[in-house]
């Protein structure tokens, strides 16, 4: 908030989120009163309108369309975490699908389908949890590897992922690529999916 307001902004921050985002907005605003009212204060104001946030409670469904660009929200299965969501964008026609934290969910799997990327969250293999694999709130790589045979995007990608321990027997039923998500990989969809910086690629034959 102070750094927006510190590079001049001067258009309220846009933020859409689950039950209680505007309450965590209202708070966040009031956590950070005191360095608002010095820097607002004179000779030198800073716009106020930098540290506005317009939060929106987002549901199930389109929540923003441009005309250009449309995003979904759509439910997910994250344990006791509830409501908690995956996200769907199109545009141009062409789809990309964030799981969002879950364990393996139908409504993530109809909401998925057609698109070019699938981003699925998944727990590594070698994380120590003594909670049963029936009980976690995060999928397994064989969850993944379930939703990404069942809906066949061009490219799936798994995140919340360390390395590649436990990939090979949880993605046996894939026929096609998948990668890990990396920090700063960028995903460029077209006709093609294509993946730059080198991320660890992985190809089951047909």
């Amino acid at each position: 908030m102070a750094f927006r307001m510190v590079f001049g902004t001067n258009q309220t921050a846009s933020n859409m989120g689950p039950p209680g985002s505007r309450s965590m907005a209202e708070h966040l605003v009031q956590a950070f009163g005191f360095d608002i009212r010095i820097r607002q204060a004179t000779p030198d104001p800073l716009p106020a309108k930098g540290v506005e946030i317009d939060a929106k409670e987002i549901e199930q469904g389109e929540i923003y369309n441009d005309g250009l660009a449309r995003i979904s929200a759509f439910l997910v299965d994250h344990g006791t975490v509830k409501p908690a969501f995956g996200y769907r964008v199109d545009r141009a026609g062409h789809s990309v699908v964030i799981s969002g934290d879950t364990k393996f969910c139908q409504n993530l799997v109809d909401f998925a389908r057609g698109a070019d990327c699938l981003i699925h969250a998944a727990w590594s293999a070698g994380w120590t949890n003594s909670t049963p694999p029936s009980k976690r709130s995060i999928a397994s790589a064989e969850d993944a590897g379930r939703v990404f045979a069942i809906v066949k995007p061009k490219l799936g990608v798994v995140y919340h992922y360390e390395d590649e321990e436990g990939l090979g027997d949880g993605t046996q039923r894939i026929r096609w690529s998948f990668v890990i998500g990396r920090d700063l990989m960028v995903i460029n969809i077209g006709k093609t999916v294509t993946w730059e910086r080198e991320p660890a690629l992985r190809m089951h034959p047909g």
